[in-house]
């Protein structure tokens, strides 16, 4: 009953601010309070509700203005996604991680973070303690983010659109990016939506090599198929004029899910994969992930 009450109270106060910020702290306070173990449910409804937001969201965009940003973005997001692989090799023979591992942190933080880890463990055959570790520092080094990043974006003056930017290539998962970007603003939300689900694309060809290697066989799940649906949403909206009322609806419905979802995902924190991070990965990620992100800022402000 009093597990019950904490996950209440958790879900009233991420409602009662509307903040995804706020909603995800809610959800790893609660979870803590009552010692959730098992998050294989919520990781699937999480995920849900993040990709029905998601789609909703182009409906907001539509069609024009999403392909306009991938089109500006594309070789940035390349050029970013081969040298973050790149310096996560590097970084193996620096910490001394095994070569398994340094996949996951360098395919983490290149792409999509943890679906792109989820992705590629399978296809390695990656050991369950790596496995663990590297989800448990991305969740960690989100919840961090969250905090640094709009402090960060008003300190060095960046504008809606180098934000969106900045957090999409550094952030590492779609709903973080989503969240923070959210809070410094529509403008800065709708870009980083977009780069990041560009970015997410890239998992495709990363899989396909990765399986060609390791002799494995590649499920259709690994797929990022909710990117269609996205597009379709963002080409449906530009084909089809909709009302002021209704495009609130949509705005609201997307504000709420993304609370919702941020909620969810707070509450999947892992205490004991947490503790059995060892040195040497956590230094591998978090000194590539900061490696990343000072070069995307610089990037970004060199190109404004």
């Amino acid at each position: 009953m009093t597990n019950i009450l904490v996950l209440f109270c958790g879900a009233v106060l991420s409602l009662t601010f509307m903040n995804p910020i706020v909603a995800f702290f809610s959800g790893m306070v609660s979870t803590i309070i009552v010692h959730q173990k098992n998050t294989e449910l919520l990781e699937k409804v999480g995920s849900y509700v993040l990709k029905l937001a998601i789609i909703l969201l182009g409906f907001i965009l539509g069609a024009e203005q999403v392909l306009q940003v991938a089109n500006d973005n594309m070789l940035l997001v390349f050029s970013y996604v081969v040298i973050t692989i790149t310096i996560g090799f590097i970084f193996q023979l620096i910490f001394r991680t095994s070569r398994k591992y340094s996949i996951l942190s360098a395919t983490g933080t290149a792409i999509c973070g943890a679906t792109a880890v989820s992705s590629v463990s399978p296809l390695i055959n990656s050991d369950s303690k790596d496995l663990g570790s590297i989800l448990s520092i991305i969740f960690l080094l989100n919840a961090f983010a969250m905090l640094l990043f709009p402090a960060l974006g008003d300190l060095f003056n960046l504008s809606q659109k180098e934000f969106g930017v900045w957090v999409a290539l550094a952030v590492h998962d779609t709903s973080s990016v989503l969240a923070i970007s959210s809070i410094y603003g529509s403008e800065a939300n709708y870009v980083a939506t977009a780069i990041k689900l560009l970015r997410t694309l890239f998992l495709v060809p990363l899989l396909l090599v990765l399986s060609y290697f390791y002799n494995a066989r590649l499920s259709q799940s690994c797929f990022p198929l909710f990117i269609i649906l996205f597009l379709l949403a963002a080409l449906f909206s530009s084909y089809f004029e909709f009302s002021n009322s209704i495009i609130s609806f949509v705005n609201q419905s997307f504000d709420f899910l993304i609370v919702i979802a941020l909620f969810i995902i707070g509450l999947q924190v892992n205490i004991k994969s947490i503790k059995g991070i060892t040195i040497k990965s956590f230094l591998h990620t978090v000194c590539l992930w900061i490696s990343m992100t000072i070069l995307s800022l610089i990037t970004v402000i060199g190109l404004a």
